[in-house]
């Protein structure tokens, strides 16, 4: 006895130029929604089928007629979107969503590296950074930008790394003060001679005084500033500063180095050559004084 054949079911020409990858002829078939709403034996969608294939141009004009990419047959629980995804022709948004139009150099990104690698916290050092990159100021929101998110990322990630966080705040720190003092006066002088002003201003030592005192005042500014107040390494550096005057050693800036790296600096010790002679005009117009604990001279040394 004879079996009964099954009856074949006539494919559509849409699904059929579709199968064949003849993508003219399909978007011709294509033009109308109830057309776009056609699905072949199985129950899968034009959008589906053409997803499958991997055929771009199909996929947009389904799309465009009203097709559903979350839509899925009974039999294989498969999506369009994920046919585009196993195709590789679907792109995540995250991967475009902060690329701008702006193509930044690669001095830029070995720039706010080297700020953000370093182990220098002193405010001079940092304008000394500031004033050898010459778009320090053309990229100032970009620089002072990533730095802040680096910041920002320390805290509040599950291994936090406060020693990190507060070095990076305090660079941040100074990097804006520059900035402000380097655009208040753009009119008189080169980014680089206002930066290195703003290091002599800072810099100086009145005297009598035991410390640079405009110094020590924004070094100590930088440490109120630090907005995670809950953080112990915080608590304990603004513990310490209050138990020194400003203007009087130890030094805000001592306390911040032992609170980062856990050791002394050497007090009369200059950190390079360019230090040194930076600073030479200004500690030459002024004879050491003798500091009565320490018992050395306390001169203008970084």
């Amino acid at each position: 006895m004879a079996t009964p054949s099954t009856p074949t079911v006539q494919k559509s020409p849409l699904f059929d130029a579709i199968d064949k990858n003849e993508t003219e002829k399909a978007l011709d078939l294509l033009k109308t929604r109830e057309q776009a709403a056609e699905r072949d034996a199985t129950g899968m969608s034009v959008l589906g089928s053409a997803a499958y294939r991997g055929n771009v141009a199909i996929c947009e004009r389904a799309i465009e007629l009203g097709c559903d990419v979350n839509d899925k047959t009974e039999d294989t629980l498969y999506t369009p979107l994920m046919f585009a995804g196993l195709s590789e022709f679907l792109r995540p948004k995250v991967n475009g969503e902060y690329v701008g139009d702006e193509v930044y150099p690669d001095e830029l990104l070995e720039f706010i590296h080297s700020l953000c690698g370093s182990h220098e916290v002193h405010p001079v050092k940092i304008i000394f950074r500031f004033s050898k990159y010459p778009d320090s100021i053309k990229y100032k929101k970009k620089i002072l930008y990533v730095i802040d998110r680096v910041f920002e990322r320390q805290l509040r990630c599950k291994e936090s790394n406060e020693i990190m966080s507060l070095k990076l705040w305090l660079i941040l720190f100074f990097m804006r003060e520059t900035s402000k003092f380097v655009e208040s006066n753009s009119d008189e002088k080169s980014p680089e001679e206002s930066s290195l002003q703003y290091a002599r201003i800072i810099s100086t030592w009145q005297e009598g005084d035991e410390i640079r005192k405009a110094l020590d005042v924004l070094l100590r500014n930088a440490v109120a500033s630090f907005p995670y107040k809950h953080s112990l390494l915080h608590e304990t550096l603004e513990k310490a500063l209050r138990k020194t005057a400003c203007g009087q050693r130890p030094t805000a800036y001592e306390y911040i180095v032992q609170s980062l790296f856990g050791q002394r600096i050497a007090a009369l010790a200059y950190c390079s050559q360019e230090c040194q002679k930076f600073d030479w005009p200004i500690h030459k117009k002024h004879k050491p004084t003798c500091h009565p604990k320490l018992g050395l001279s306390v001169r203008c040394y970084f």
